[in-house]
């Protein structure tokens, strides 16, 4: 039986190679000086070089992890689109009412073609309903996502299985793991534009426009002039619904003002007129 003493013995090296990460972070910035305090360049070298691999090869494993999950993630849709294509192969194919047939001949092939047409019918919705079963890949995005929260790739997988669990319905769960990427992703612009406008649209759907309109706030102070117009527009129409006629009115013109020539703008002037 492994004891707690032995199981944190055995996660020594994970807590070094923390500890070294660290050290070695301290040790790039500050390499001149201790090339002058006389540590020697090839070990400086050595050192620096051997870190960065282990980065790489940190990044290249999480890489693979999250390939592995979307691996899944392709599998469920293929399910899905391998049994859509059997539908599709059911359906019948009506035949031309031609001018050479005679009345009770014309009066049988239009009554095949509406029965066919109808079983089509149903064929098809049959199809239109089909909705790939993402369960099992959201949920490995959303461990992978709590695993990984400080990287790119946790990001990612954090948006991505808050999409799917949104789309399944479960906006708790969709509303906590875009929190964790606003809350880890503060030095991307994308993600943090990307994850709070999402949060946003939740809220607006929960009618807590004040909510909504903070994340947009904090989201316009961090998004430069790229994303800004974008950022305007989603203020604007939370003022909207929230009925602050004026605050959307200031805000839409603001967007229209600086940002006359941005696909928002166009966009903002028919909102501002159905205001006005």
């Amino acid at each position: 039986m492994v004891t707690k003493k032995r199981a944190k013995e055995l996660n020594a090296p994970d807590q070094f190679q923390s500890k070294a990460a660290h050290i070695m972070d301290w040790a790039i910035l500050n390499k001149n000086q201790l090339i002058a305090a006389g540590v020697g360049l090839a070990l400086v070298v050595m050192a620096l070089f051997g870190y960065e691999h282990f980065k790489v090869s940190q990044k290249d494993t999480r890489i693979e992890s999250l390939g592995a999950i979307q691996m899944i993630f392709d599998s469920e849709t293929k399910t899905i689109n391998d049994e859509a294509d059997a539908l599709r192969k059911t359906l019948g194919v009506t035949k031309p009412v031609g001018d050479k047939l005679s009345a009770a001949e014309k009066t049988k092939l239009e009554a095949e073609n509406k029965k066919i047409e109808a079983e089509n019918a149903v064929v098809e919705a049959k199809i239109e309903s089909l909705k790939p079963n993402h369960t099992a890949s959201r949920d490995a995005f959303a461990e992978y996502a709590k695993e990984n929260p400080s990287n790119p790739e946790g990001w990612m997988a954090g948006v991505t299985a808050a999409n799917l669990a949104i789309d399944a319905g479960n906006t708790a769960m969709g509303k906590e793991l875009l929190q964790l990427v606003i809350e880890n992703s503060k030095q991307s612009e994308f993600y943090q534009a990307h994850s709070r406008l999402i949060l946003v649209g939740l809220l607006e759907d929960e009618k807590k426009f004040d909510e909504a309109i903070k994340q947009i706030d904090e989201l316009e102070k961090l998004v430069g002039k790229d994303l800004k117009p974008k950022v305007l527009l989603a203020k604007g129409k939370a003022q909207m619904l929230k009925k602050a006629s004026d605050e959307a009115n200031v805000t839409l013109s603001k967007l229209i003002k600086d940002f006359g020539s941005s696909p928002e703008a166009k966009e903002a002037k028919s909102i501002k007129a159905l205001l006005n």
